[in-house]
């Protein structure tokens, strides 16, 4: 009777389907550090050199949705990111865009009005921060 019980219960724990739940919502109490954190796309020729944009865009794949994070900023930090060939997906001041499962966003960066680059990224926050779930961010063109 024991066995029979023993393979009963063994048979219904793994015949169980286990889904993953994620909450979407954010504790009222939580405690944030000041830091302001971006995820940002380096971009290298195949001499290792840094490649410079005309344009890039991150597009919220679920509706869309273009976020500029060009536009506004000064020409001393365009020349930085281009001489560096380092561009922000997205950073913390974009925390509504996604929520704690994640999102999907593409960032497509130009050369001459042609897309060089076009790449998917899946982007969450912790509440306080915005996280990197998947995509790469060193790219060899």
């Amino acid at each position: 009777m024991k066995t029979l019980l023993f393979a009963l219960s063994i048979f219904l724990f793994t015949s169980c389907e286990k889904t993953k739940t994620c909450s979407t919502e954010c504790p009222t109490n939580t405690m944030c550090t000041m830091e302001f954190r971006s995820i940002t796309i380096e971009l290298k020729d195949n001499n290792g050199l840094p490649v410079a944009l005309d344009k890039y865009r991150t597009i919220k794949l679920e509706n869309n949705e273009e976020i500029d994070l060009q536009t506004g900023i000064s020409l001393f930090e365009d020349t930085t990111r281009k001489n560096i060939g380092t561009y922000p997906i997205l950073d913390d001041s974009h925390t509504e865009k996604t929520d704690r499962c994640g999102k999907q966003f593409r960032f497509q960066g130009y050369i001459n009005n042609q897309v060089v680059v076009d790449s998917k990224y899946k982007i969450s926050h912790d509440c306080c921060h915005i996280q990197l779930d998947s995509g790469s961010t060193k790219i060899k063109l």
